[in-house]
């Protein structure tokens, strides 16, 4: 097997140079599986060395319990809801906030509501409620001489070497659109719009982005921005509406007091609309960040489903080969949509592998965050798996998108969602990997995988497999082609057909975090032709079976990285079979 060193660039060594520098030029998408873990004042934990963080940063949130924040929470608790908890809540804050009246960490907060006699009614907080509490007790770290802290990022001290060539790699992609302008660096673009709190994340994803070389600007839209607009017109003088907007679409409140910069950026744009289609329209590259697809979704369509005025103009763009668009987890999720195969692809929004093989997909329903805390959650349990039947932004129209895949045993869910929705293809992207989208004739893409594990692939077969599921797995610098409705792969020139060893790994349960992964990787380099496995939800059994098809294939090779050699196994051609008893 062949070593290759660790390139904290876009590797595509595999493909002729012409090739090569053709997909790179002809990239659309970068498609991220989330768990980008990365050094901040934030995240310490993930740091090579702490000396490059400065105390004057932003290390955690703070919070004080005082009259006024009491009061603004109960001033924007939902009507009618958890009324039971709502009543026993203001006697308890009132109660913490005699015993403690200084700033708490949320470490120190929560220490203080146990302290309290507070836990199981904090537990039975449906997650609306919980963090619309942290958001009113939370403070805004601004001296008086109106200096905010914020998030510092240190990339290039991340302990993740793959999570950050995930970050420059996409900034070199922009830079390929920003060189063929002429200009000498890219302008990127950070939406945040998937986050209940859409101002938390700005310092990172700005910071981080010029750290690897871009010209970096927040859009700052949000469902709430867009709803506003939806329903007040665009005129300047509606902008003071917008926090109770967000209030209502986001359940986030106080962001002013704790982000009045990045408030008072969003106020200016909201009063000139057209500037956020100029930014488009300039840009190089967008990045979406992770969180809720659904919110993601709410910030770039108009109530009829149609797009906005801006996901036309990242449409138009990304057409003519203008804009590389990332997202990363929830911001790769929202990408599926449109028609492939004479199917609409759906949008996948939540779910469980085990519940997923057991009950089923549902349609355009979405459990409520914890909703299972004050029995509100209907026929749609928090772990069911649900979907948007009208797709999401519909960028990436080949099918179904699904991320931290293999790091949480999602591959159930996308096989059953396959199923039930009888869509072709799915993709389910590993943490701190992307799947690079190239293309210039729709009926033809290219596509690679970069970073640290993966890309799980489902396929309803046809021809001679035709009722049967196939799943695939290229990893780190594999290529696969679609064309005409077929797949093809090309596995990196570093990695070669080995047959190493026997099965021997037994697991309780192979949806459990990475069970299914190493079970898998296993079978892949065995001369065994099929594995049996075993999953649970409730009372009922799933048996699983995995057999190696007549085109099967695999590839072997280790890769080196500063912390150590990194072994894969890719396959292609396994059938996945399941029987619930």
């Amino acid at each position: 097997m062949l070593l290759k060193s660790l390139i904290l660039l876009l590797s595509l060594l595999i493909l002729p140079t012409s090739s090569a520098k053709e997909f790179s030029e002809h990239a659309k998408l970068f498609l991220v599986g989330g768990g980008l873990k990365t050094c901040s004042s934030m995240s310490v934990n993930q740091c090579l060395s702490t000396k490059l963080i400065e105390s004057d940063d932003k290390s955690q949130a703070l919070y004080q319990i005082s009259k006024e924040s009491i009061d603004l929470l109960f001033q924007y608790w939902p009507s009618d809801h958890l009324e039971r908890q709502k009543k026993a809540l203001k006697p308890l804050l009132e109660k913490m906030r005699q015993a403690n009246k200084g700033v708490l960490n949320k470490s120190q907060l929560r220490r203080l509501w146990i302290d309290n006699g507070g836990k199981k009614l904090i537990n039975q907080l449906a997650d609306r409620e919980y963090y619309l509490m942290l958001d009113a007790l939370e403070l805004g770290l601004v001296n008086d001489k109106d200096f905010r802290r914020s998030e510092r990022v240190s990339l290039a001290n991340t302990k993740n070497q793959f999570s950050r060539e995930i970050f420059e790699s996409f900034t070199q992609l922009a830079g390929l659109k920003a060189a063929a302008k002429g200009k000498k660096a890219p302008d990127i673009l950070v939406v945040t719009a998937s986050a209940r709190d859409p101002f938390e994340a700005v310092d990172f994803y700005v910071d981080v982005f010029s750290q690897a070389g871009a010209a970096v600007t927040w859009l700052p839209i949000d469902a709430g921005l867009n709803a506003l607009w939806q329903e007040r017109g665009q005129a300047a003088n509606i902008c003071h509406y917008l926090e109770q907007y967000q209030a209502d679409k986001l359940g986030t409140i106080k962001r002013k007091f704790v982000y009045p910069d990045h408030f008072l950026t969003q106020q200016q744009w909201c009063q000139s609309p057209q500037r956020f289609i100029n930014a488009i329209q300039q840009a190089d590259g967008l990045f979406i960040n992770g969180g809720d697809q659904s919110l993601t979704l709410q910030a770039f369509k108009n109530k009829d489903g149609s797009d906005n005025a801006l996901l036309a103009a990242i449409r138009k763009q990304v057409d003519s080969n203008q804009l590389v668009i990332g997202g990363t987890s929830a911001g790769t999720a929202v990408m599926s949509g449109g028609i492939y195969d004479n199917k609409p692809i759906p949008m996948i929004t939540n779910g469980r592998s085990a519940a997923a093989l057991v009950r089923g997909a549902k349609a355009d329903v979405l459990p409520s965050a914890g909703c299972q805390k004050d029995n509100q959650c209907g026929d749609v349990l928090n772990e069911d798996l649900t979907f948007n039947s009208q797709g999401g932004l519909g960028l990436f129209t080949w099918g179904i998108m699904d991320t931290h895949f293999s790091e949480r045993g999602r591959q159930g869910r996308l096989v059953r969602l396959l199923e039930d929705t009888e869509t072709r293809f799915a993709f389910g992207v590993d943490e701190a990997t992307a799947l690079v989208v190239a293309w210039q004739q729709m009926d033809t893409i290219t596509m690679q995988v970069v970073g640290q594990t993966g890309v799980y692939i489902v396929e309803q077969g046809t021809g001679e497999n035709k009722g049967k599921t196939l799943t695939h797995f290229p990893t780190r610098d594999d290529v696969i082609k679609l064309q005409h409705g077929q797949l093809s792969f090309t596995f990196a020139d570093w990695k070669s057909p080995v047959v190493e060893k026997s099965l021997t790994q037994n697991f309780a349960d192979i949806f459990e975090g990475e069970n299914y992964l190493v079970a898998v990787d296993a079978l892949c380099r065995a001369s065994a032709q099929k594995q049996k496995l075993v999953s649970h939800y409730n009372e009922s059994e799933i048996q699983i079976s995995l057999l190696k098809g007549k085109n099967w294939h695999n590839g072997v090779g280790k890769f080196s990285t500063p912390s150590g050699e990194k072994s894969y196994c890719s396959y292609q051609n396994v059938s996945f079979y399941y029987q619930v008893n």
